[in-house]
Parts: structure tokens; sequence; C-alpha cells
């Protein structure tokens, strides 16, 4: 059969397939063009081009021919008489050729490393890059950099200037956009050749910064919790310097008029007590009386030694008592713990505090006489706000109980804080 002797509807077919072969050549030279195939892929596939053309040419006139539009000419009418099955195999021919130049230009682009490439790749990174040169212009921005020039800027970016007359590039001062994401930017200067280029790239804190942020806030909390605990450690300190001061003036109460009856016993001679022992009671009597006086007190460590004097305890210091505030505030709650436990516990008269210092660190240990503990000592009440009062400093605390009690804090290294 020849091409005559087919349908209108079988030559249209193709007559369309071959106008087909020619845009997918189209396609393949743009591509090849694109990626910088090489002068032999380009003639090559305008050859193929020019044959796919020519065929449908050929095809075309058949059809008028067949139709009566035209008349017969002999150059097309020896083209006329060739078997189907001849054109069948040219378009054959041409397919495969056109898939196999699609094929290598598709293989030539994945394994070579181009312009568009780097701009893909570019695109997919999560931090911003813009490069340009001297002038401005842009050589190259991915599409996290335009989104943020944009963002900044209010408009489409054309210039990198643009770009670095609105951001930070020390990264000290980070950036945060319309969308809620944080930036530090970047700047780094470099050269290709002759040409000066300037790169700008952003990275994206967000997560960093947002930590950052939570962080501060809760140091801020953790700073006003201490000042608040520093505070009421005061406040408990002077209550409980005003309580000892009360059971020092009961005691003393108790022991005037304990003195009173005792003398009225021995005038009206019902009292075994000689007179020696009735003097010996009024001395001590009045000399506890000169000390229960509250004297002007010039800071917290001199209301720590009246209350001692008031219950008759002595406080002998080793060393240089700290001056700094803070310092100063963990070893008087410590003293006021060690005189209650000497007084109500130990029924001793003494304490000794020795205040070992050094250029980083200062160690300060609290003994005292009478009965020695029977059991380990529970850090309960007073022991225990001690030890968090002080551990919330960087304070470190231990306790021995056994054979006899000792305290002992060690201070971290001097922060230069405000003295008494």
């Amino acid at each position: 059969m020849t091409f005559d002797d087919m349908s209108f509807m079988m030559m249209s077919l193709q007559c369309f397939y071959a106008l087909f072969l020619i845009f997918a050549l189209f396609c393949v030279i743009a591509a090849s063009i694109r990626m910088r195939r090489g002068s032999v892929s380009y003639i090559i596939t305008s050859l193929l081009i020019l044959i796919s053309y020519g065929l449908y040419q050929i095809f075309n006139r058949f059809m008028l021919i067949k139709r009566g539009t035209v008349s017969t000419i002999y150059a097309i009418s020896a083209l006329h008489a060739l078997p189907e099955w001849v054109w069948l195999g040219i378009l054959s021919v041409m397919t495969i050729l056109t898939i196999l130049m699609a094929i290598d230009v598709v293989y030539y682009g994945a394994g070579k490393l181009s312009s568009h490439s780097v701009k893909f790749a570019t695109d997919d990174l999560p931090a911003g890059l813009c490069i340009y040169d001297k002038s401005g212009r842009i050589l190259l921005m991915n599409e996290t950099m335009a989104k943020i020039g944009t963002d900044l800027t209010g408009e489409y970016v054309l210039s990198g200037k643009q770009i670095l007359s609105r951001v930070d590039t020390a990264g000290s001062t980070p950036l945060r956009l319309s969308d809620g994401s944080v930036f530090t930017f970047s700047l780094e200067q470099t050269a290709v050749g002759s040409t000066e280029l300037t790169e700008i790239t952003a990275e994206n804190i967000t997560e960093e910064y947002d930590l950052t942020e939570k962080l501060h806030k809760i140091d801020e909390e953790l700073i006003d919790q201490q000042q608040r605990l520093r505070e009421l450690n005061v406040l408990i300190t002077e209550m409980t310097i005003q309580k000892e001061i009360l059971a020092a003036k009961t005691s003393v109460h108790d022991r005037f008029g304990s003195t009173i009856i005792a003398t009225k016993r021995f005038i009206r001679g019902d009292s075994e007590n000689t007179r020696e022992e009735i003097t010996a009671i009024w001395n001590k009597t009045l000399d506890l009386l000169q000390t229960s006086g509250e004297p002007e007190q010039k800071d917290i460590y001199e209301k720590v030694f009246s209350v001692a004097g008031y219950v008759g305890v002595d406080i002998e210091v080793k060393g240089e008592l700290p001056k700094e505030k803070e310092r100063a505030e963990i070893i008087v709650t410590a003293l006021i713990e060690c005189l209650t436990n000497t007084f109500r516990h130990a029924h001793g008269d003494r304490i000794l505090l020795e205040c070992i210092n050094s250029a980083k660190t200062d160690t300060y240990i609290l003994t005292n006489n009478g009965e020695a503990p029977k059991t380990e000592i529970n850090e309960t009440g007073g022991l225990k706000n001690l030890r968090q009062a002080a551990e919330n400093l960087g304070w470190k605390m231990e306790i021995q109980s056994i054979p006899a009690f000792m305290l002992t804090l060690i201070a971290p290294e001097h922060r230069g804080d405000d003295n008494l």
C-alpha cells in the first residue's frame, strides 16, 4: 500500500506526528544551548529538525493532492509511489534519534555543574545568600534571601546594596521578620579575577533566639526570687534575734525573781543558803542585768553578739569576718543556728568561729562546747533553710555530728559584693 492509498485521517496523523517531532527537537536543542552541550549536538539536532520539517512538508503536500487542492508535480509523484512502510520506517528512525538526543541532554545536565544547578542548589538552602558586584548588580540570590529582602525593604530586591542598607552585617543585632523568623547576617568580601564581589549570608536562628529570650526571662525571675529569698532570710534572722532577745529577757526576769525569793527565805531564816551564797547569787544576777540592756547596734554581727551575751554564750572569732553583705548574711544565719543549738540543746557557753581566708575563696568553721550530739543531726528547720540559702548563692555546706558538732561553710570565689 502506498501513501496515496491511505485514508485522509491516517495522512493527517502522520503529518501531525512529523510536526510533533519538530517541536520535540526544538525543545532538545533549546536545552542543549542552555547547558552548552557543544556544537556536535547542535548540528545533529538541527539536521533532525530539517528532516522532520521536510517530512511534514511532504505529508502536507500529499494531503493537498489527495484533496485535489494542488496538482501533482514530478518530484512529488516519485515519492508518492513509495510504499507506506518506507515512510513509517523513516518516522520510526526519527523518533528513535529524537529520544536518544533527549536522553543525551538529560544525562549531560545531570552530570554537569551549571549555573542553573547552582541556583537550584542554593534555593534549597535554609540560609539566605546574596552575591553582588561593586555596582550592586546581583549575580546570585536564592529564594530565602529574596523573601528576606522583600520583607525588609517592602519591594522586590534589584540591588544587593538594598539588603546591605537594612541589615547588621556584624551579626550583633538579629532581625525578626514579619513571619516571626529571626535571622543574623554576615558580610564577606571576595574577588574573582579582577571583579570584586560582596557576599551577604543570612542564618536562621529563630529557635536559638526564642530559647535565649526564654532563658533571659527565667534568669530575671530567678534573680527576683533570689532577692526576695535574701530579704526573707534577713527578716527571719531579725525575727530570730528578737525571739532570742525575748527569751534572754525572760531568763533574766526569772533569774531576778528567783534571787529575790531566795533572799526573802534567807531573811526569814528558812533558807539553807549561807550569806556568802546569797551574795554570790546577787552578784551573778547583777552581772546578768548589766549585760541585758540593748545597746545601739551598728551591724548584724553586733546583734548576734548581743543576743549571745543575753543568753550567756561567748562567741570567739578567729580570723576576719566577711564584710560583703551577701556573705555576712549567711554567716549571721549560721551563727544564730549554732547559738540556738549551743544554748538550748548542747547547754554550752562558747562558740568558736574560724575564718580561713584565701585569695579565691573563704572557709568558715563553727564549733561549740557543751554536750555532743548523741545521733546524726537531721537537717530540718533552720539548718535546712541555711543550706538552701547557702547553696542558692553557690556556697558549700557540711555538717559533722559525731564526735562533736561542726558546721563548715565554703564560700565561692569573690564577686565584688557590696560591703556592709
